[in-house]
């Protein structure tokens, strides 16, 4: 190699190295192709079978609603409908026929009882006399059976289980449906073959119009494999027979009803012809580009030589750190342009060294705030024979604008919280300015409550001077005498419950604490405030939180809401949970509604909770 010119080494290792690369990337963009349309083919089979399921969902509970209506009133001892029932059926839109089969005490089978028929049905009492059988069987085993009709398109049989006032045995309702759009799915060709089957596996309606030339070996494989695999209410798997080279994608979902599923099917090699036309492209564009580097590489390295060896120069210089190196060449050609754009790279790398240390001095700071502001908060949770306090605080970034804390002095416990406007450095420095009035408060357990919320108020107005503002509410529990003395500075209200004997509390038993609501923290310099008293008892137990709890938001964009809050504090309550798992319970449903979603606002909540039964406690 040391006899061959630089222009032809240069040639040859561009050449080589450019075939290299495109070969390289080339496999690699394939291999994400393929994944990326496995996992969109995945996808929509998926959201196919989903939206299946429950559009078949809807269907079913109209219908059985409308089947139960009409069996209001129905004489099970005669027999019949009742009059009303059989003039509104005449003018439905939805069904056409209705059918009851009860047992016969001779044949053991069941036979038809009565039935009642609007005008003009489609098809013929011969025609149903097959389906009526494997319904009926179906709905006995099952309590719901259906079956759509291949020779009446989006018409369809129900049946329906039905345990009558004053009859043993049930009966069984069969309905002609004259109306389902999720027929569709199984009549029209889609890019899946779909099925609706049973736990067991059978198959209770399949595709009218076959998508794909599927193998019933295949098609009972692969429903057997996904019900396997199917945990909750949708699961996606592949399948492969054994000694078949053939795979599927293969999704099912729970419909709801009777243990049925829809499962929908797709071969992959159908999903990835895609994949096979873009492997031939990429082949030929990659030819066609080695050809061109190749023919571009005789034209240009005898010029580049020279060039190049500036340039190295120029890097080992960078290399060492000297971003202010000089490059000759101040042309329009490409060397020139070359030559241009290394120096725009240096100064560039240059201004990004000097913009990454200032960020990581920021980034220092930040981090530093953060633990300074993780000692505003309690050091854990507080439990005594007549009380107990557990509270859970989640920033939504590096620093936070919610406060809570509690403190005991003498017979007394304080509890505060709030929630400064917006969240970061200034909130947390309005944060930490509450924490030190309240550690200066705290020395004074003689000041009145409404005094002590003024100053609170002018410590956060002279912090902020009006910029950031901080609702707040201060609470005040006398061990001794069961008294609840609070102000609320326009802070959400926390939610009182009190223990009713062999009674569930309902939504309207939650007395929120809002009675007297003042200005927020910072607002005016000159703010006023009173200040509330209750009596509480064994057993009661308040709620404190911040609106980042009820304003949680999912990925889909819903709000948990204040509604469902109070219902889930209501129900663990109601269950006789303790504090420490009703905390949890509440944990668990916001972790769960969140879904990893990101908070846009600080969570931040506590419970207090009298002991039950306080002469025992002391």
């Amino acid at each position: 190699m040391s006899n061959i010119s630089l222009k032809l080494k240069l040639m040859m290792m561009l050449v080589l190295l450019t075939t290299i690369m495109l070969v390289v990337y080339g496999w690699l963009a394939i291999v994400d192709f393929r994944r990326d349309k496995i996992a969109y083919v995945f996808d929509a089979n998926l959201s196919h079978s989903r939206s299946t399921a429950i559009q078949i969902r809807s269907e079913l509970d109209f219908a059985v609603d409308k089947i139960n209506f009409y069996l209001r009133g129905f004489n099970s001892q005669k027999v019949t409908f009742h009059p009303y029932a059989q003039s509104m059926f005449t003018s439905d839109s939805l069904l056409q026929g209705l059918w009851v089969f009860q047992p016969n005490s001779q044949s053991q089978q069941y036979v038809e009882a009565t039935k009642i028929l609007q005008d003009g049905l489609p098809v013929t009492t011969e025609q149903l006399s097959e389906p009526f059988n494997f319904l009926t069987q179906e709905a006995l085993a099952n309590k719901i059976s259906l079956r759509i009709l291949p020779e009446v398109p989006g018409h369809w049989l129900l049946g329906l289980r039905v345990a009558l006032a004053g009859q043993a045995e049930p009966v069984v309702v069969i309905s002609y449906v004259n109306k389902g759009g999720f027929i569709e799915s199984f009549a029209q060709g889609q890019m899946q073959d779909s099925f609706i089957v049973r736990d067991t596996a059978e198959r209770v309606v399949s595709p009218i119009h076959w998508t794909y030339d599927l193998p019933e070996s295949a098609v009972d494989g692969a429903i057997n494999a996904i019900l396997d695999k199917l945990a909750g209410p949708e699961v996606i798997s592949t399948y492969q027979a054994k000694g078949s080279k053939e795979k599927y994608l293969v999704a099912a979902s729970e419909i709801g009803y009777g243990g049925l599923k829809v499962v929908s099917m797709i071969p992959e090699s159908t999903a990835l012809e895609a994949v096979y036309v873009i492997v031939i492209k990429s082949v030929l564009f990659i030819m066609l580009l080695i050809c061109i580097t190749v023919f571009i590489s005789v034209l240009s390295s005898t010029g580049l030589t020279a060039a190049l060896k500036r340039l190295l120069a120029a890097t080992q210089q960078v290399a060492q750190g000297n971003f202010d190196v000089e490059i000759p060449g101040q042309g329009r050609d490409e060397v020139g342009s070359l030559s241009a754009g290394f120096r725009l790279m240096a100064a560039e790398i240059k201004r990004l060294l000097s913009e990454t240390a200032e960020k990581a001095r920021m980034e220092s700071e930040l981090k530093t705030a953060q633990v300074v502001q993780s000692t505003l908060f309690p050091t854990g949770d507080l439990v005594h024979s007549d009380l107990e306090i557990r509270g859970f605080y989640q920033s939504a970034s590096e620093c936070g604008g919610d406060w809570w804390f509690y403190s005991e002095v003498g017979s007394k416990v304080y509890f505060w919280i709030g929630d400064a406007t917006g969240h970061g450095v200034p909130a947390a420095l309005v944060t930490s300015a509450a924490k030190s009035a309240a550690g200066i408060l705290e020395k004074f357990p003689d000041l009145p409550l409404d005094r002590v919320m003024e100053l609170f108020n002018s410590a956060i107005y002279g912090t902020s001077h009006g910029t950031v503002m901080m609702t707040f509410f201060l609470g005040c529990f006398d061990r001794d005498s069961m008294q609840f003395e609070y102000c609320n500075a326009s802070h959400d209200p926390p939610f009182l419950m009190r223990p009713q004997e062999g009674k569930k509390l309902k939504k309207k038993d939650l007395t929120p604490l809002m009675e007297k609501i003042g200005k927020r923290l910072g607002e005016t310099p000159d703010s006023q405030y009173e200040k509330v008293s209750i009596d509480l008892s064994p057993g009661d137990r308040i709620i404190f939180y911040t609106d980042g709890v009820t304003e949680l938001n999912n990925s889909e964009g819903d709000m948990w809401g204040e509604r469902q809050f109070a219902r889930l504090i209501l129900q663990s309550f109601n269950d006789g949970e303790s504090l420490q798992d009703s905390m949890k319970t509440l944990g668990e449903n916001i972790k769960s509604f969140r879904n990893g979603h990101p908070l846009h606002d600080d969570v931040t909540y506590f419970m207090f909770e009298c002991a039950k039964n306080k002469q025992q406690a002391a």
